[in-house]
């Protein structure tokens, strides 16, 4: 299982460009990428050494057959694919990420760990640092990635949104309630109830219980006094 982690403060390098940025989610296919092109370089500037040309050219169709492996072309046309779906056109492409606001670093984040085709994603307040416009296209965003996600927001608004489960983690002890955030407030009251209820009705028991002992204890039936208090203390 791939799992992609969405930390709350975004991971971005301001001195990247966006598109850099966004390929950067491939590490391996860039490292393949940019070795390819210093070996071009080299192979250019050693017509004179045949022997090191020889081997520059080894190694740059041994890259070239790790490319096709990795199929970099296709790296390529899944980040064009993204950008405009994130909000990004194509003159941001060569702008800096540092140009940005948090709010468009949160869609580059997203977007990279996107790349990867996660099969869980987990979002650590996914909201924070986020304009209310931003926080909607969030939601929106998200609601149509086919892919499980664990959030962790304070934000009710947004957790009403997406969630379908929410996970509850009291003295150590989970529960689940079926629903969205606000599902889980009337479930979690009807519970307490519930629970409430069933405490009472314990308490009424062992206190009809106590007496009946107090009675029994009193007189000639001191046996069976005996049996009940072992039925309250249980």
């Amino acid at each position: 299982m791939k799992v992609a982690f969405l930390n709350q403060e975004f991971q971005v390098s301001m001195s990247r460009t966006v598109r850099e940025e966004f390929m950067s989610a491939f590490k391996e296919e860039m490292e393949i990428s940019e070795r390819l092109e210093r070996v071009q370089k080299a192979i250019e500037g050693s017509t004179e050494d045949l022997e090191l040309m020889g081997r520059l050219l080894d190694e740059f169709d041994l890259l070239q057959r790790r490319a096709q492996a990795v199929d970099l072309d296709e790296v390529d046309a899944k980040v064009s694919k993204l950008m405009p779906e994130l909000g990004f056109s194509p003159e941001d492409s060569d702008r800096l990420v540092a140009s940005f606001s948090s709010g468009w670093q949160m869609r580059m984040s997203l977007g990279k760990i996107l790349l990867q085709e996660p099969d869980l994603l987990l979002l650590d307040e996914p909201t924070n640092h986020l304009d209310l416009d931003t926080i909607e296209w969030l939601e929106g965003y998200l609601k149509k990635q086919d892919v499980p996600m664990v959030i962790i927001s304070h934000d009710r608004a947004f957790l009403d949104q997406l969630c379908t489960k929410i996970v509850e983690t009291d003295m150590g002890v989970s529960r689940t309630f079926e629903g969205n955030y606000s599902q889980y407030v009337e479930a979690k009251a009807a519970w307490i109830e519930t629970q409430y209820a069933a405490w009472e009705k314990q308490q009424k028991e062992i206190e009809q219980t106590r007496d009946l002992i107090s009675r029994l204890g009193a007189g000639a039936n001191s046996g069976r006094a005996s049996s009940a208090e072992k039925v309250c203390m249980r």
